[in-house]
């Protein structure tokens, strides 16, 4: 299982990451989201993984995962959720291609968070 851990913060103080995947895995990418080194409660939240192919015009979205279409809370009050693709998401990655990924939190109270922003690179 792959790992990405997010950090709530500022926009500008956001780290990217980078994570490597291969194609037509189905392996889940476990994230660990916390607020100033804190695991952050998921509950009532809505989690969103987006993976956008920046190479087309307009970019095109290869994955869009939520919690309950592709992502599961596996410890909601210790900030950790499973994010999976489908076999048809994952297929349709291009091998050596360098994705966009965006974690985007929503709060119970509908506050929007962008939790993190990265690469995915395809294998």
């Amino acid at each position: 299982m792959h790992g990405i851990h997010f950090t709530l913060a500022a926009l500008s103080d956001l780290q990217p990451f980078t994570l490597d995947y291969f194609v037509g895995d189905t392996v889940g990418i476990r994230a660990a989201i916390t607020l100033d080194g804190t695991a952050y409660n998921l509950t009532g939240c809505q989690l969103t993984f987006r993976v956008v192919d920046p190479t087309t015009n307009p970019d095109t979205t290869v994955w869009d995962r939520r919690i309950g279409q592709g992502i599961a809370v596996l410890d909601a009050a210790g900030g950790i959720a499973l994010i999976a693709p489908s076999t048809v998401e994952s297929a349709a990655l291009v091998a050596g291609r360098t994705y966009s990924a965006t974690a985007i939190l929503t709060d119970s109270a509908g506050t929007i968070i962008t939790t993190a922003t990265g690469y995915l690179i395809a294998r």
